[in-house]
């Protein structure tokens, strides 16, 4: 290797060594704390996410719960048929 017998490049020489190395140190600090603000990022989103589906699945759940009281309070079927098929006493006696 050659000799620097100048104290001034041999000054230019280690301020540069030590900006490359201080810039190498903060661009990996950098790109590991890019990551784990991404993470972050991504871990609310998802929580996000999952909120609105927990909501709208308990939105459906309770429309079907409230389609089924409705359904659930509807006369047989076949009670209705039977009305249907049987004539009321008033209707026969207005035959008669």
């Amino acid at each position: 290797m050659f000799k620097l017998r100048s104290i001034s490049a041999r000054v230019i020489l280690t301020i540069s060594l030590t900006v490359a190395v201080a810039c190498g140190i903060l661009g990996t600090f950098s790109i590991v704390q890019q990551r784990a603000l991404m993470r972050l990022a991504l871990d609310q989103q998802l929580k996000l996410q999952y909120d609105s589906v927990m909501a709208a699945l308990d939105y459906e759940g309770r429309a079907a719960l409230a389609v089924s009281a409705v359904i659930a309070n509807l006369p047989p079927v076949a009670l209705i048929c039977h009305r249907w098929q049987t004539p009321s006493p008033k209707a026969s006696a207005t035959r008669s």
